[in-house]
């Protein structure tokens, strides 16, 4: 759920500004077992300024466009105390993150016409606790401290970007290849602890499809993915983690081939 306040000062500018609650599917719940913890349904602050122009031409709806945005926020985070078992703390964890983000038709579309258009698209992310956790990310990838020391909770910064290169074939048929990398800057202290091995600590993913707009109404799509998984992987009950390869694997692969097809009403 938003309010959000958008104002379009000309076709060039335009900037909104929102109040959000962004994980009230992810709350979890208060119970009293172990260092179990929830995040509290404090809403968060996102502007975004975007200029725009045709300029450069356009390929479709899209024009050469440039925005810079943010969020703001802080979450309560509950949990159990480690000395007298019953009783329970809660303490405050900022999230912060800025982006930048933009679209450039290298080769616009000439009288309507999209074929042998190129285009360049993407983003970059860097913030702290900026993402919707669910449980897994949670409980064991959203603090550099030892959760059972029950005293400071520190979110780790993270970075994300991505980018996007398509290429029209004909005006109904394009290509889009894709790239994007995730990193959390876990500390050294939470990579060796064995309860945080299957952290998530990067996110490598590449992509390439085939799309066709069979009518106006009907879109249909095929895409290779290849995705890697680098894990806090330590793990290990061992005092030093030098001197081990862990109790989990460091990183895990995947290849996917999906096909999807899209009904616009």
């Amino acid at each position: 759920p938003q309010i959000r306040l958008t104002n379009v000062v000309n076709p060039n500018w335009n900037w909104y500004v929102m109040l959000y609650q962004p994980n009230a599917a992810q709350q979890g719940t208060w119970n009293a077992s172990g260092d179990d913890f929830a995040r509290s349904n404090i809403p968060q602050v996102a502007a975004e300024l975007t200029w725009l122009t045709d300029r450069c031409g356009h390929i479709g709806k899209d024009r050469l466009y440039l925005a810079i945005s943010g969020m703001v926020g802080r979450e309560k985070v509950k949990y159990a105390s480690p000395t007298s078992p019953g009783r329970w703390s809660d303490d405050g964890v900022n999230a912060w993150a800025t982006a930048l983000k933009g679209f450039i038709p290298i080769v616009p579309e000439r009288k309507g016409n999209k074929s042998m258009s190129l285009f360049l698209k993407g983003q970059f992310l860097y913030g702290q606790n900026w993402r919707v956790f669910n449980t897994a990310n949670a409980d064991s990838a959203a603090y550099n401290q030892d959760l059972s020391a029950g005293t400071s909770y520190v979110a780790p910064t993270a970075f994300a970007w991505y980018a996007q290169v398509g290429f029209y074939l004909t005006g109904r048929l394009w290509a889009n290849l894709y790239y994007s990398d995730m990193k959390n800057n876990l500390s050294y202290r939470y990579l060796w602890n064995v309860g945080n091995s299957s952290a998530i600590r990067t996110f490598r993913q590449w992509s390439a499809n085939l799309m066709f707009d069979v009518n106006p109404a009907i879109r249909a799509g095929l895409q290779f993915s290849h995705i890697d998984t680098g894990y806090a992987g330590y793990g290990t009950s061992n005092a030093d983690p030098c001197i081990t390869t862990g109790v989990l694997g460091r990183s895990g692969a995947l290849n996917t081939v999906r096909f999807a097809a899209w009904y616009f009403f």
